[in-house]
């Protein structure tokens, strides 16, 4: 059965990697969720932002993790048509590198670029589990909240099966802030750094999110968002016009 340790022991592995390769990264998505003590559901995989220079592909940072390290292994896979290469990490169960185990996939993005908005956060702002580096929570919030954007937009099915997923773990993830803003004596420090450009499309994503799913209407403010209806409201971080 596969359990939080697996992943984060994944992402560890992953990180140690790139580190040594010459790369800076960080920790998101549903394993970083979990990390941070969000307990909803097991993750499905681990998502790897890197932070490398423009004439770097995902690709060629695949392939340089396998070289490194015998722990993790590339395989192949034809979707839609499109051939891809998907990153293992594994173990060998004690009996040798022939008969790699495959525990889990390893995500890897490259920060700064695509329409994730995956910003490149600097090193002292990153939230550290141990050794593992990890992105600050709004950020991993509004990530989420971008993603659940894209799949909207996106008419693919395998695109539109992911929605309902997204909706809860954007829900639970916006209970999850408003419960440590509750608990924190520093509230207003417990969201960390996030770029300018992915705050700047949360106020459309956002006022999406709450057409949808009215029920979160008042939760945006703890992540420093007023979200209005009709009006905006005057409000310190931003201001959102839900229509």
């Amino acid at each position: 059965m596969e359990t939080l340790e697996i992943f984060v022991t994944a992402a560890v592995a992953t990180v140690e990697a790139l580190r040594n390769i010459g790369y800076g990264s960080y920790l998101f998505g549903s394993t970083a969720f979990a990390v941070y003590g969000m307990d909803h559901r097991i993750p499905r995989n681990v998502d790897i932002a890197v932070l490398a220079d423009d004439n770097v592909s995902v690709e060629d940072v695949k392939k340089q993790i396998v070289l490194y390290s015998d722990r993790f292994v590339l395989q192949s896979f034809v979707v839609e048509g499109q051939l891809c290469q998907v990153l293992y990490f594994g173990d060998d169960g004690g009996v040798g590198t022939c008969q790699l185990r495959k525990t889990c996939v390893v995500n890897i993005l490259l920060a700064g670029s695509g329409s994730l908005y995956l910003p490149k956060i600097p090193n002292n702002c990153l939230v550290w589990y141990g050794y593992l580096p990890i992105a600050p929570l709004k950020t991993l919030v509004l990530l989420k909240l971008n993603a659940w954007y894209s799949h909207q937009a996106d008419g693919r099915e395998m695109m539109q099966t992911r929605l309902p997923q997204d909706v809860g773990d954007i829900m639970q993830s916006l209970r999850f802030v408003k419960s440590r803003y509750a608990t924190c004596r520093e509230p207003g420090n417990i969201h960390g750094w996030c770029s300018k450009a992915l705050n700047e499309l949360s106020i459309t994503t956002i006022s999406a999110f709450v057409r949808a799913n009215p029920r979160s209407f008042a939760d945006w403010w703890f992540l420093d968002f007023e979200v209005g209806v009709g009006v905006v409201r005057k409000a310190p971080y931003a201001r959102v016009w839900v229509r």
